[in-house]
């Protein structure tokens, strides 16, 4: 290093890896602020905005999953499901550690009736126990089995949920859904009520229990149950159904013929 040549040259070397480095310290930096201001827009659901922050980002390192996975969301939410399919995958052509994913791809399968593909998503979480929990997992798998009619796999994923969680309310709500559909009305009622129990006023499974008791002439019970979901639901309809319910209990209830008056 002697030679004044060498030494120039090798300060050049230094000063180009430096602003090499700088450089890509700058872009990373860009790319996590685009990042941030999409989430922030996505939780506010500014979706053109939060769309294209995450657009940018990508643009600035197209190698990053969870730019990828965001940006999907805000596709989803904007009811743009092919978009955001293809996003998913990309997420997990990144990076197939990216448990989220699986479960955004499963939803957006389930949302287009395609049972059999949510399962196969949904499945994946499987392998990651227990970093993603497996009754989270069975209860996934359970809910899509349980819309696409096969009622005995989704008792059996979502018993073998509340097995391993039993202070797990979804999975204690699904599981009442899949009995209530076999004809196990009594069993799928405990299992409401322990819903409630895990959830004070989670009000589809008051209005389950409703048209339960409703069903097997439990009125004073169905009644109770109704009201609660006027009460709490923030489900307009449901809250609309229950009234109706309502209604005729109570009208069955006046109409009843009065006890003679004994003198």
């Amino acid at each position: 290093m002697n030679n004044p040549f060498h030494c120039f040259l090798f300060l050049l070397a230094l000063l180009a890896g430096c602003a090499t480095t700088e450089a890509r310290l700058d872009k990373q930096l860009q790319t996590e602020k685009n990042f941030f201001s999409g989430m922030n827009y996505l939780e506010r659901r500014l979706l053109p905005q939060a769309r294209e922050e995450f657009l940018a980002a990508i643009q600035l390192d197209p190698s990053v999953p969870k730019l990828h996975s965001a940006l999907g969301r805000v596709y989803l939410e904007e009811n743009k499901p092919d978009l955001a399919e293809k996003e998913f995958k990309k997420t997990l052509d990144l990076d197939n550690q990216f448990l989220d994913a699986y479960i955004q791809l499963g939803t957006l399968y389930m949302g287009q009736k395609r049972f059999d593909e949510a399962i196969g998503s949904f499945k994946k979480l499987l392998s990651f126990a227990p970093q993603f929990p497996e009754f989270r997992a069975q209860n996934f798998i359970g809910w899509a089995y349980y819309e696409k009619g096969d009622y005995d796999q989704a008792f059996q994923s979502l018993r073998t949920a509340v097995i391993s969680s039993p202070k797990y309310m979804p999975a204690r709500y699904n599981l009442g859904l899949a009995l209530f559909a076999l004809g196990h009305e009594e069993e799928a009622a405990r299992e409401f009520n322990e819903a409630v129990k895990l959830s004070p006023g989670f009000s589809p499974a008051h209005n389950q229990l409703g048209l339960i008791y409703m069903k097997n002439k439990m009125y004073k019970e169905a009644l109770s149950e109704f009201k609660e979901v006027i009460a709490s639901s923030p489900d307009e309809n449901m809250k609309r159904m229950a009234g109706e319910y309502v209604k005729i209990i109570e009208g069955m209830q006046n109409s009843k013929p009065q006890s003679p008056n004994k003198k």
